[in-house]
């Protein structure tokens, strides 16, 4: 059974915008039986949102409707707050923000890959980024970057 994912705010919204290089993203979600996020996932999806919306005008797209379709992603977003002590733990172990590591934290708690373009969650969605499933680490442990092929879901 393949492993739950959680998923990060630069995958999402490379999906909702219909980039057509996010097709291994949906694939990879669509194999996942279980898809998580951090709420934080959502605000970030919202702030992106926003800052394309600015720079240039999310052409026929609605900055709301995309949002919702983020939501729509996950199975179940997880609150922050029960997430807060694992990823300050794990900040501290790695030397990463505690941003990122609120994406790690899910994956500690069970078996789960994180889903992300770039070299951090934060870093995520530079043009060309390669996608990765990230295994997070147990402490003591380097966290094991595996490429993978994501699930879009549909209302309903």
């Amino acid at each position: 059974m393949a492993p739950a994912l959680v998923l990060d705010a630069s995958a999402a919204v490379r999906l909702i915008v219909g980039d057509p290089a996010a097709a291994d993203l949906a694939a990879l979600i669509r194999e996942a039986p279980l898809v998580l996020a951090p709420e934080l996932m959502l605000t970030e999806v919202a702030n992106t949102l926003w800052k394309l919306q600015r720079a240039e005008p999310l052409v026929s797209l609605d900055p709301q409707q995309l949002l919702i379709d983020a939501s729509d992603l996950v199975d179940r977003v997880e609150p922050d707050r029960l997430l807060q002590v694992e990823a300050l733990a794990l900040a501290c172990h790695l030397d990463h923000p505690v941003y990122d590591c609120l994406y790690l934290a899910p994956g500690t708690q069970r078996s789960r890959h994180l889903a992300h373009r770039g070299s951090s969650p934060a870093a995520a969605g530079g043009a060309g980024a390669p996608l990765s499933a990230v295994t997070p680490p147990t402490p003591g442990a380097e966290a094991a970057v595996v490429p993978q092929p994501v699930r879009r879901r549909t209302s309903g």
